[in-house]
């Protein structure tokens, strides 16, 4: 599989002025959510915005567009785009956001500010989705700021059965749409014994509203007698024995 990273570096704004052993009045920097953050305010706009003492930007991260740039209340054109087997694709967006995705506060000072959105979503001009995990980041100084672009291909669907990657090419997939049976054996159900899988969880695998899924199930179910297995509660595994 071919691999494709961009990344886009620039400086859009600098005040051209020298670097001096102390701070002017002007070199500073702040980042807030407009209306506070959306999550906690419903109704509040995903906008992102920085100020310094030379420019002031204002970032939708829901839509990656630069409402405005630079000291005046002035909108910027953001061309962002990923080109694959010749086809263009550009950003719709991203995720909403969650626990661990969608717009970040990565670090926050007098001096700098950096955040980012993680999950853009790419569409081509016919609305065919990018299988892509691709991340912006800001990166803003007193006077200048950079904004960079990453991305990579995305997760590919696991493969139903003995056609799966596996640990070292041998694995067995399971979509959901299939099992793995081992016949019963006196064996399985010793007295002592030991249970052990090894297994891939997708990172993009979503369990929310759905039954905690058994891994490795003996017995019909937890509500049966000589019940065992591994199931995942929680997103962790768990072992279970009844």
């Amino acid at each position: 599989m071919k691999v494709t990273t961009l990344i886009l570096l620039g400086t859009l704004f600098s005040s051209g002025a020298e670097s001096l052993p102390v701070p002017k009045a002007e070199d500073h920097t702040q980042m807030w959510w407009a209306e506070g953050f959306p999550n906690q305010n419903p109704g509040a706009p995903w906008l992102r915005k920085i100020e310094t003492g030379y420019y002031a930007m204002s970032l939708h991260t829901g839509t990656l567009a630069i409402e405005q740039l630079g000291k005046n209340e002035e909108g910027a054109e953001l061309a962002l785009k990923l080109t694959v087997d010749g086809k263009t694709y550009l950003p719709k967006g991203s995720e909403k956001w969650t626990r661990w995705t969608g717009p970040r506060l990565i670090e926050s000072g007098r001096f700098f500010q950096r955040m980012d959105v993680t999950d853009v979503i790419f569409e081509s001009g016919e609305g065919e989705r990018l299988s892509t995990e691709a991340r912006f980041e800001v990166a803003a100084w007193p006077d200048r700021l950079g904004l960079i672009l990453s991305a990579q291909p995305g997760i590919e669907p696991i493969a139903a059965g003995e056609d799966s990657f596996g640990k070292v090419g041998g694995g067995y997939g399971l979509d959901g749409t299939n099992d793995f049976v081992v016949p019963h054996e006196d064996a399985l159900e010793a007295g002592k014994f030991t249970l052990e899988l090894e297994a891939f969880v997708p990172s993009n695998y979503e369990m929310e509203g759905q039954p905690a899924p058994w891994l490795v199930c003996k017995n019909r179910n937890e509500a049966a007698n000589g019940n065992y297995g591994i199931m995942i509660v929680n997103g962790r595994a768990v072992g279970l024995m009844r």
